[in-house]
């Protein structure tokens, strides 16, 4: 006859009905290497059988790890950064972690950044960046980092990465806004000059028009925050410079409906008068009819996430960069 379980079953609950050491137990239950695998299924067999679950403040003092992972991003209240998160949330969630959030600006004195980066690496077992695009020393920091780092929409040397390719982002905008017999051209970027993703794309969109025997002026360019206001202010500027523009390309979603919304508020109908062309597919687009290019955002979080978890396990494991390709997805502010 077998014994009734106990109340509140203990480790050594577990090891004396597997019949191995509380360290065996231990190991099994956090999925740690060097536990034979039916030993592992014995152990979890018995804590199944007795209802017992590992208490994670005790395996985090038993590991010596803190259980945490750091997110570094310059700004965290766009829409592209909370799709970030709401991925990277649900990984570390599954797995019983938390996650610490700081923001590092691009423009960080050196010696704050370092002593930031130093107290964060203290406190977490691995950290993803979020579109960092550190300063020089800023960058040698996350190189050197003592703890794993995953990146997110940049690439750091020696780290593994996850990125659109923007170079493609910006020539599908072009290719899709020259054959909707748009002739003058304009674009709404950030402020954030030196950004690597915004250059790109910028760059793409300009050199893949021009295969299509279009150009764009330079002073059609307007650089304004990140944001629906920045894309209004954007579209104020581009009527008040150049009211024949009948394409313009925004680098967001986020600016792309403040474009549109302001285009429209001025009498202007979207696509005959002037097409509106975003990036990300934000949940706004749809509804508002904004031809927009896709990128599954949050899922790139989930995916840096688990590469990251992957890393703190076994820190020796290849660098990968993965490389997305977006979509292109056709709604009624296009041509």
């Amino acid at each position: 006859m077998s014994k009734t379980p106990p109340t509140n079953p203990s480790i050594d609950d577990v090891a004396r009905r597997a019949g191995v050491s509380t360290a065996t137990v231990s190991r099994a239950l956090r999925g740690l290497p060097n536990v034979a695998s039916a030993t592992r299924a014995t152990v979890e067999f018995a804590a199944k059988e007795l209802g017992y679950h590992p208490d994670p403040h005790a395996s985090r003092l038993a590991s010596g790890r803190a259980s945490t992972v750091g997110v570094i991003a310059p700004y965290f209240g766009s829409w592209y950064a909370g799709q970030v998160l709401t991925g990277i949330e649900a990984v570390l969630r599954s797995e019983h972690l938390d996650f610490l959030i700081t923001t590092i600006s691009r423009r960080t004195e050196p010696e704050e950044f370092r002593d930031r980066f130093a107290a964060l690496t203290r406190r977490v077992d691995g950290i993803i960046t979020i579109d960092l695009y550190p300063s020089a020393p800023g960058l040698q920091r996350l190189i050197d980092s003592p703890v794993p780092v995953v990146s997110l929409g940049d690439e750091l040397p020696g780290w593994s990465s996850i990125r659109v390719d923007d170079a493609r982002v910006g020539e599908i905008a072009a290719a899709h806004l020259a054959r909707g017999d748009n002739s003058e051209f304009a674009i709404i970027r950030g402020r954030s000059s030196g950004s690597p993703v915004e250059d790109t794309r910028v760059e793409a969109f300009t050199s893949a028009l021009a295969e299509f025997g279009h150009h764009i002026n330079s002073t059609n360019v307007y650089f304004e925050t990140e944001t629906a206001a920045g894309g209004a202010s954007g579209a104020r500027r581009l009527l008040d410079h150049d009211p024949r523009a009948t394409a313009v390309f925004c680098l967001s979603d986020e600016m792309a409906i403040g474009a549109l919304a302001h285009l429209q508020a001025k009498g202007l109908r979207t696509p005959s008068d002037i097409s509106v062309l975003g990036v990300d597919d934000h949940e706004l687009a749809a509804p508002m009819g904004l031809s927009t290019i896709h990128q599954p955002v949050a899922s790139h979080g989930v995916w840096a996430a688990e590469k990251l978890l992957a890393l703190v396990a076994d820190p020796d494991l290849a660098v990968e960069r993965r490389v997305v390709e977006p979509g292109l997805i056709v709604r009624s502010s296009t041509r």
